[in-house]
């Protein structure tokens, strides 16, 4: 059950000495419930999201990293963490000067290597994977295209360069060592305290894949920077303000960068999640235009 009854709330809150707590239930949460105290979060998790709570618990049991939150307790579906106090640096980042903001990104860089140094140890059951990254990637990419050929979800000029592409450039991804990675690390996740240290929420969707891959979502916030944002900071977003981010991530985090065509790989990356998206919001335009960024090479 997601549901819980305000007892059972205050249960688990009394139990882990936050007596003083009141728990309110957000709009935070799109799988899940997320209830907010002053001190600890609550969160719930529906049997649907299973595994996303099995990664989660993991992570927070397995990772000692000063840049997530505290694990106070778990349950069969719920966890209680530590409640961090600060602004989203979405809406932070826009005030930032350049300096400020390759601090932050010099952060960003140490928290993302962290991830992917954690042990894999005891994560099977939730986090499968397959030796064979490329083969893996083809067929998936290949499926939604076909799914795209059936529904008519994308112009099918754009359709068959990106395939193409793919075909041409798939050898790139022959990876043997895999690593835990952070994927969905756009700005919308990561919280600044009071003193400037980001914090990392929300373990999700962590996979298995190559160390590169935690760049994909950084590439797709050159063109689009506001698909991450809370929608009232649209206006605020802008291209320019993120021009610098792979540079800088490059500085601090050049492992990342390592593969002679790394580009051409963080391509291959984004033109399957646009491929994916696609087919769940046919023509849509923000993919389509991403999409011939990343076929025409020219973002960084």
């Amino acid at each position: 059950m997601t549901d819980m009854t305000e007892q059972q709330i205050r249960a688990i809150y009394i139990e882990n000495g936050f007596p003083d707590d009141t728990p309110i239930l957000t709009n935070v949460g799109f799988r899940n419930r997320v209830y907010i105290g002053e001190h600890a979060v609550l969160k719930v998790y529906p049997e649907e999201n299973r595994r996303g709570y099995q990664k989660e618990r993991w992570f927070y049991e397995k990772a000692k990293l000063d840049s997530i939150p505290k694990l106070y307790a778990a349950g069969e579906n719920w966890i209680l963490m530590e409640r961090i106090h600060g602004t989203g640096l979405f809406r932070l980042w826009r005030d930032l000067s350049e300096n400020e903001r390759e601090a932050m990104v010099r952060q960003i860089a140490a928290i993302a290597l962290a991830v992917s140094d954690v042990d894999l140890a005891g994560s099977a059951e939730f986090l499968p994977y397959t030796t064979d990254y490329r083969e893996a990637f083809v067929c998936q990419t290949e499926a939604f295209a076909q799914k795209l050929r059936e529904i008519h979800g994308i112009p099918e000029d754009l359709l068959s360069r990106a395939m193409s592409y793919v075909q041409h450039w798939a050898n790139v991804l022959d990876d043997k060592q895999l690593y835990l990675i952070y994927n969905d690390l756009h700005f919308d996740n990561l919280l600044v305290t009071d003193d400037g240290r980001a914090v990392l929420l929300d373990f999700e969707m962590l996979e298995v894949a190559p160390k590169d891959l935690v760049l994909d979502v950084w590439q797709r916030m050159l063109i689009h920077p506001f698909t991450y944002a809370n929608e009232d900071d649209h206006p605020h977003t802008h291209p320019e303000d993120y021009r610098n981010l792979l540079l800088w991530m490059q500085k601090y985090a050049p492992d990342l960068f390592s593969h002679p065509d790394v580009r051409r790989r963080v391509n291959l990356y984004g033109i399957r999640y646009e491929l994916d998206l696609l087919c769940d919001y046919p023509m849509a335009e923000w993919p389509t235009e991403r999409l011939e960024r990343y076929l025409r090479e020219d973002l960084w």
